[in-house]
């Protein structure tokens, strides 16, 4: 038993694959849930930033916003209120890409996502 306030070294997490297509338990990178190699995999499988949409369009337009929404005055389209400067934000979009880009916060978007993909609408 280890003295009291001594540290004990941590069982490696397994990787959240391990077991899948043959490969048996593996460990998870330190500080991840997956190793690299289904990292890659995963990455391969959803395609590259063009075929997702976010290509050289995207990041040109990206690009052209992020000085102004530096000064702290675009409002994120999504929740209606300002991005304050220095905070971390995305060009997003609706998920049918029925309206322009515009700058949104990191959290409004990810919330966005998170609903869409348990199938509740973007107004919830």
């Amino acid at each position: 038993m280890a003295p009291c306030g001594a540290r004990v070294p941590r069982a490696r997490r397994l990787c959240r694959y391990s077991n899948r297509d043959g490969i048996g338990a593996h460990a998870a990178d330190p500080g991840r849930t997956d190793c690299a190699e289904h990292r890659q995999a995963e990455a391969a499988a959803r395609g590259g930033t063009t075929a997702r949409g976010y290509g050289a369009a995207h990041q040109n337009s990206r690009a052209a916003w992020a000085p102004q929404v530096a000064t702290g005055t675009v409002t994120c389209w999504r929740c209606q209120t300002l991005i304050k400067a220095g905070r971390p934000w995305v060009l997003g979009h609706r998920d049918d890409r029925s309206l322009p880009s515009h700058p949104e916060h990191l959290h409004c978007n990810q919330r966005a996502a998170g609903l869409s993909r348990h199938g509740i609408g973007e107004g919830a």
